[in-house]
């Protein structure tokens, strides 16, 4: 999933990109990924977490400590303290995101902290 050795260059910001709905060929994926490219432009260190691939539990905030203990949810953890900025893109569902990257964020929303943190959504029908 996640190798600290081949992302570890010293002086480089290091962006995560996150994205995915469910959808095979998610377009907030395919332009994460456009992002990304073009922050390699400018020497930054980029990453891309398809969501559409990980096994995550639906959150609870009254889980046990031990719940946390899954070897899923660490070997995310360990990638977004890597991380320095994140790009998120979501398709709009009612005017916010999709379930799965929301349930993401509940997961993970410590390790946000102090950084830089960019969303974007997108309408996928005419209203």
């Amino acid at each position: 999933m996640f190798s600290h050795s081949r992302l570890n260059e010293p002086n480089k910001i290091k962006i995560l990109g996150v994205g995915r709905s469910m959808r095979e060929k998610s377009y907030s994926t395919q332009a994460s990924k456009i992002v990304l490219n073009a922050a390699k432009k400018y020497n930054a260190q980029t990453w891309l977490f398809d969501l559409h691939n990980t096994i995550l539990p639906m959150y609870n905030p009254e889980a046990t400590v031990s719940a946390d203990g899954d070897d899923n949810i660490r070997k995310i953890r360990d990638l977004l303290n890597w991380t320095d900025a994140f790009v998120h893109g979501s398709h709009d569902y009612h005017g916010s995101i999709s379930g799965i990257l929301k349930n993401f964020l509940d997961y993970y929303f410590n390790e946000y902290a102090g950084k830089a943190f960019v969303i974007f959504a997108h309408l996928i029908r005419k209203a």
